[in-house]
């Protein structure tokens, strides 16, 4: 469970960097006309990942509801946080492979 949970604090405090990075250069980069589109949109998709993986760390399973309120509640963390995993993954391969259109 602490491995769990320092390994999500990790990811939370990396993106938040990244964050505040992406947005800076996004930002510094707004009248740059080339791979506008691309950068946006990787802006955005990273944004939204972020804002996943805040959600993810604010909604931690608990028994409180009971065990299957529990198990439903371990199911949509891990669906968020998967998606946000995936979501980020693709955005990064976007900007990495996205080639000089």
């Amino acid at each position: 469970q602490s491995a769990h949970r320092t390994l999500g604090m990790s990811i939370g405090g990396l993106f938040a960097v990244n964050t505040v990075t992406g947005v800076w250069n996004l930002w510094d980069g707004r009248k740059d006309p080339s791979h506008r589109g691309r950068r946006t949109l990787h802006g955005i998709t990273m944004l939204a990942a972020d804002a996943g993986f805040a959600v993810v760390g604010a909604m931690r399973p608990n028994l409180k509801g009971g065990v299957d309120n529990y198990y439903h509640q371990r199911m949509v963390h891990r669906a968020i946080a998967t998606t946000s995993m995936v979501v980020s993954g693709i955005s990064y391969l976007m900007m990495l492979f996205g080639g000089s259109k």
